[in-house]
């Protein structure tokens, strides 16, 4: 019973549509531009919070190297999007501090993206060479493990130590010496830095995400008819700007009102009888549509 009145339902969700449902949703451009924002919010944190616990919880060397190697490229989309969500920071003081710190200790993470996250930079790359050379002795080629691990070692030493202030000698900006992974001191540097910075951004994106959900309102099941719908009018073609459909394409029909019924109904025999009549409906109106189909292909 339970899975006759689910692919009822399917078949009602994809044809048919209820202008009272419509009008209990808030239909419009800028209910959408929310939800992107929570879901952009969503991923973000849900990402960063997974490099936060590998990096604070993993031993192996190699492993934490290629984490911090992705975790630049969130880290720095995440940079890169706080622009997106003015409108709540501006009203925000706590918002407002929070992001200006982030920015200010955000430009390391920019450089390194840039020279080793999305691609490995030529420059760096030749230094990197230079700089590790026991990445080349006969001992490193018995051994590949100690190799890539000196390779990767190296690109973020590189990336990191590339990082410098010209108007003052050449410094390295951030820490104000060359990072060494092999020296404790440096490599408790960088992931204190490292570590600070991917906090203070989780948690700034759950302040975010509490601020916009006191006003978001999340639908229920009365809903989901009209949001399945929506979401079946998707266009994909990403060259076109997005809209939402017109609501001229979501239309009332009877088969809706039956549906409702049939799921509010406590009698079993009644709602069983309303499910019977609302199969036929559907059927006669599938085969109408499927015979209309054919027709149409076929030219007649």
């Amino acid at each position: 019973m339970i899975i006759y009145k689910l692919k009822v339902i399917c078949l009602i969700t994809y044809f048919f549509w209820p202008q009272t449902l419509l009008n209990q949703i808030s239909f419009n451009n800028i209910n959408m531009e929310i939800r992107k924002q929570l879901l952009e919010l969503f991923l973000l944190k849900d990402e960063l919070e997974y490099f936060h616990k590998e990096l604070s919880d993993s031993k192996e060397i190699s492993f934490k190297f290629r984490l911090i190697k992705q975790n630049l490229i969130v880290l720095n989309t995440f940079l890169e999007s706080l622009s997106k969500f003015n409108i709540h920071i501006k009203e925000n003081k706590e918002l407002k501090e929070r992001t200006r710190n982030i920015r200010k200790k955000g430009g390391l993470i920019n450089h390194m993206r840039n020279k080793i996250g999305g691609h490995l930079d030529n420059d760096v790359l030749i230094r990197s060479a230079q700089w590790t050379p026991y990445i080349f002795h006969k001992n490193a080629k018995e051994n590949r493990e100690l190799q890539i691990s000196l390779c990767y070692k190296s690109i973020l030493e590189a990336s990191i130590n590339s990082y410098i202030d010209i108007s003052k000698d050449e410094m390295q900006k951030e820490f104000g010496n060359e990072i060494d992974f092999f020296y404790p001191p440096d490599e408790t540097i960088f992931y204190n830095y490292l570590g600070k910075i991917n906090f203070d951004s989780i948690e700034w994106i759950k302040l975010v995400i509490e601020t916009i959900e006191k006003d978001f309102v999340y639908f229920d099941n009365k809903e989901m008819f009209v949001e399945s719908r929506i979401a079946g009018l998707t266009d994909f073609n990403l060259k076109k700007k997005f809209e939402l459909p017109d609501k001229n394409q979501l239309k009332n029909n009877e088969f809706i009102e039956l549906s409702l019924q049939a799921l509010t109904e406590k009698d079993n025999s009644k709602k069983r009888d309303l499910l019977n009549k609302l199969s036929k409906k559907l059927e006669e109106k599938i085969k109408h549509l499927t015979i209309n189909k054919i027709n149409t292909d076929f030219g007649e």
